[in-house]
């Protein structure tokens, strides 16, 4: 009988270019993805080839591991200009669940060992919230991330609709479920240091929150806050903000 072997890609240290990442499945077996370098964007998002400057995700199972990675945006994300040029070139993000039936379920994410430094946003789930395709994005674990002076550090937002042609028509139809969250830990600029705004449609569920500690570090003044929408789940350990899991 055939042994089953794992994948796994691994980018060295050093800093390089990102260019188009595709991941197409679904694959047999876990793919894992090791990263010890540090990532950065063209400063000119031309330099992407547009029919790859996205990363997707069709894999059934992958598995992301940073090792105090840096991932780098800040010189081309200021040329986005897509809410008004509908011509705009693609820039270096991950491709996100939203209005298309052909979009697949995204199962088995871990995201480990890792920081984030001065970015808008840290652990980020986000589909379109007139989104149609009824999926599911289920088993995503993020465990052992710093967070230093960032935006929103724990982010759920299936209300996401930031321009045109994106309409608000009605609820996401993608289901989130059974998501971890251990031991995320450091600063937040803004008092809400965790936002889970799932869909009043289809409730996320089995929601996990361990060891959370994130202080607020920004102008406002005073603790940091968490804000539950439409969502399902329990909280243990050290929880700093104080969790709203029903």
């Amino acid at each position: 009988m055939r042994k089953r072997w794992n994948s796994k890609i691994y980018v060295p240290k050093g800093t390089f270019y990102l260019g188009g990442v595709e991941f197409v499945g679904p694959c047999k077996n876990q793919i894992e993805f090791v990263i010890d370098g540090t990532l950065l964007a063209p400063s000119n998002p031309r330099d992407i080839k547009q029919d790859t400057g996205s990363t997707s995700v069709h894999q059934q199972s992958i598995y992301l591991r940073y090792r105090y990675t840096r991932w780098s945006r800040e010189k081309s994300w200021p040329l986005n200009d897509c809410h008004k040029n509908t011509n705009c070139p693609k820039l270096a993000m991950c491709r996100k669940l939203r209005e298309e039936q052909s979009e697949k379920d995204v199962n088995g994410i871990t995201v480990r060992d890792t920081v984030f430094n001065g970015t808008s946003d840290g652990i980020r789930i986000k589909t379109w919230e007139s989104s149609a395709a009824k999926i599911v994005a289920s088993n995503f674990v993020f465990e052992n991330i710093q967070m230093i002076n960032v935006g929103k550090p724990i982010n759920i937002d299936q209300k996401y609709c930031p321009y045109p042609p994106c309409e608000k028509t009605g609820a996401s139809h993608v289901q989130i479920k059974d998501i971890k969250y251990k031991n995320i830990y450091g600063t937040s600029k803004n008092k809400v240091a965790v936002n889970l705004q799932c869909s009043k449609s289809f409730r996320c569920k089995n929601v996990e929150l361990i060891d959370i500690n994130l202080k607020h570090n920004g102008v406002e003044g005073g603790p940091s806050t968490a804000v539950c929408e439409n969502v399902d789940g329990s909280a243990r350990g050290k929880m700093v903000p104080q969790h709203c899991l029903a």
